[in-house]
């Protein structure tokens, strides 16, 4: 049996499965998306706010994706360089070609605009214009990517009539699952209200399910192709601990206090220092630190005593401060610490050593890390297969040819 075949009849028992989890409720096993999607680059701080269930608006951003290559054609050139007049774009400009697929400029637009919107709603059109064109070039390669499996799966298809079956049985998913995971994300009550949302953003109702259809089709098929998983010995498992040791190592960490005056709330440096001086001496001759913090720090943990829980090591972003409170013996006041801000005097009331964690604790978890970088190497070296078979262009082509005309005219520089 090929592997598009096998990939429909695992479709319908996908349908089937999310079907009786309606019926039987959220308890009943459903298979894992796998889907690729078009994940929101990394860079985004949107890549941070997605829903539970990673819904983008243009394709699905999939929790269980298999890895992404990074090999996919792009152009480095950084946004705002002299280059692509993205404000002349239409959604239907052809951007690229996988194959004899194409994809237009709205297969992409929903989703800058809401990264956009989402990241920057109050930046003039100057700057989220910007924004689309960086983001642009970091969406394109990884759409050519997902369309270029989708090709592979195509020519694999022994009988093309077998796609609109698919398509139908996904069709029929899409409806009962991602809609309301839209509808509820775009905060629209009915359908007609989400379709005239998504065209607000600059996609469609259709762009977005033909996208969610290619990224489950794209997973089931990488999902089939490599899902043999070997055996992993146990000393491979400790020898990938001892090179990763500081991935399973906890780091030292306190519980510490502190006092501080701010320079803005005196005259002078020098009345701040002598204010500062005067604090330390209190507690040294026996007065309470959390008193003396509460009444005259100007910390922000002050009403807290100028408490601070368990801190652990390279998270200060004051290194002065987080040098002292690593090296001074429990208890201990420290010298007077002068920073941007003002002045310190800290104390740890308790501190842990950094610790690694016991390897039988993290076995389970280093087998898998070892089982995902031999799938993200399996579908890299496809990928790269697949990028020497079917032919990609794209807009950034021709921006390179251009150049390279433009450069071949130049003149010699004495």
């Amino acid at each position: 049996m090929n592997v598009p075949t096998l990939i429909l009849m695992t479709l319908m028992l996908h349908m089937l499965a999310q079907a009786a989890c309606a019926q039987f409720g959220p308890n009943f096993p459903s298979p894992a998306n796998q889907g690729l999607g078009r994940p929101i680059p990394a860079s985004s701080p949107v890549a941070a706010q997605s829903n539970d269930q990673g819904t983008a608006v243009n394709g699905p951003v999939v929790n269980n994706a298999l890895p992404v290559s990074n090999s996919a054609t792009s152009s480095s050139s950084p946004a705002g360089e002299p280059g692509l007049d993205f404000e002349l774009f239409e959604p239907g400009k052809l951007v690229a070609k996988v194959g004899d697929l194409p994809i237009f400029y709205g297969d992409v637009l929903g989703d800058l605009n809401q990264i956009v919107e989402q990241e920057m709603p109050d930046a003039s059109e100057t700057l989220k214009d910007l924004r689309r064109k960086e983001l642009f070039r970091q969406l394109l390669p990884r759409l050519i990517e997902q369309k270029t499996v989708y090709a592979d799966f195509l020519r694999s298809m022994p009988d093309q009539s077998r796609v609109p079956e698919i398509n139908k049985q996904l069709d029929q998913t899409f409806y009962d699952s991602e809609i309301p995971q839209l509808l509820k994300k775009l905060d629209v009550a009915s359908t007609k209200e989400l379709e005239e949302k998504l065209e607000s953003i600059g996609t469609s109702l259709r762009n977005v399910r033909q996208a969610w259809r290619e990224s489950q089709i794209v997973g089931f098929y990488l999902g089939e192709k490599f899902n043999e998983e070997r055996e992993v010995t146990h000393q491979e498992m400790l020898d990938y601990y001892r090179e990763h040791i500081a991935d399973y190592t906890v780091k030292p960490r306190v519980k510490w206090e502190q006092l501080m005056v701010r320079f803005d709330r005196f005259p002078s440096k020098d009345a701040a220092l002598r204010t500062i001086e005067e604090m330390g001496n209190r507690v040294v001759y026996g007065a309470r630190f959390d008193a003396v913090a509460k009444r005259e720090s100007h910390g922000p943990n002050a009403a807290d005593g100028g408490q601070y829980d368990w801190t652990s090591l390279d998270s200060l972003a004051n290194k002065s401060i987080e040098k002292q409170l690593f090296k001074l013996p429990l208890r201990y006041l420290s010298d007077i610490i002068q920073t941007d801000d003002g002045y310190h005097i800290v104390r740890v009331q308790q501190r842990e050593p950094g610790v690694a964690q016991p390897f039988v604790e993290v076995q389970t978890e280093i087998k898998t890390q070892i089982l995902a970088a031999d799938r993200k190497t399996k579908v890299d070296d496809f990928l790269e297969t697949l990028q020497e078979e079917i032919p990609v262009w794209t807009i950034f082509d021709d921006e390179a040819d251009a150049q390279t005309a433009r450069d071949s005219f130049a003149l010699p520089t004495r």
